[in-house]
């Protein structure tokens, strides 16, 4: 994004030279994009079965998950982990019932800071990966409540 020039070179040498002189000013760019209060993700899914034991909806989203977008860009999550099951009390759960009788189909917009940006191969294919450190997630339900959980940016 940062150099037309360097994604026409066609040889290593002359991108990693221009990308020598191009590091400052990516290097501030994502320091300016860490400042941002927040970015959101919002995606589109299928609601698993609540978890009992855990008293929580799962997501889906696991340390291998990523969410493409424009081209070979990807957003991944640093704390994966942390953002596997949404908390939700029994409670709040079974007044949801109805609306998740009727479809499961949800939206999470998962909230958080910029962590780093790197360049990763993912499904055999070079990507530009933007890592957000997620600290707040909210899923909606179609026709229905909406539930929103903090997140401890330190789990990974």
């Amino acid at each position: 994004m940062v150099s037309a020039d360097y994604r026409q070179m066609r040889d290593e040498f002359s991108r990693h030279e221009l990308l020598e002189k191009l590091k400052p000013t990516i290097e501030r760019r994502i320091t300016e994009a860490s400042k941002e209060a927040q970015f959101s993700v919002r995606v589109g899914t299928y609601l698993e079965d609540y978890g009992f034991e855990r008293k929580a909806f799962p997501t889906g989203t696991t340390a291998d998950s990523f969410i493409p977008f424009d081209g070979n860009y990807v957003v991944r999550f640093s704390n994966a982990q942390a953002v596997s099951h949404i908390a939700v009390s029994i409670a709040e759960a079974k007044k949801a019932a109805t609306a998740l009788k009727s479809s499961r189909s949800a939206t999470i917009t998962y909230s958080g800071t910029l962590d780093k940006c790197v360049e990763e191969t993912i499904n055999y294919n070079p990507c530009k990966v933007v890592y957000l450190k997620i600290n707040k997630m909210t899923l909606s339900l179609e026709g229905g409540p909406q539930f929103t959980q903090a997140i401890d940016p330190s789990v990974p």
